[in-house]
């Protein structure tokens, strides 16, 4: 079993944007399937290209 921990503030903007995602579906608005790699890092919070790399190449993206 895999635990993710989030801080208070992330966890709420995480279900902050899948509410707007689920509404946008209902509404017929298309969203992008991917995302830019500067995009991941600022979702991720991660700073480093090296990372975001490893994390892809590790089947986690």
């Amino acid at each position: 079993m895999e635990v993710i921990c989030l801080e208070t503030k992330a966890f709420y903007d995480l279900v902050e944007k899948v509410v707007k995602r689920i509404k946008g579906i209902e509404s017929n608005e298309k969203h992008d399937k991917w995302v830019s790699e500067q995009e991941a890092m600022r979702l991720l919070r991660v700073t480093s290209k090296i990372t975001i790399s490893k994390l892809s190449s590790n089947g986690m993206d």
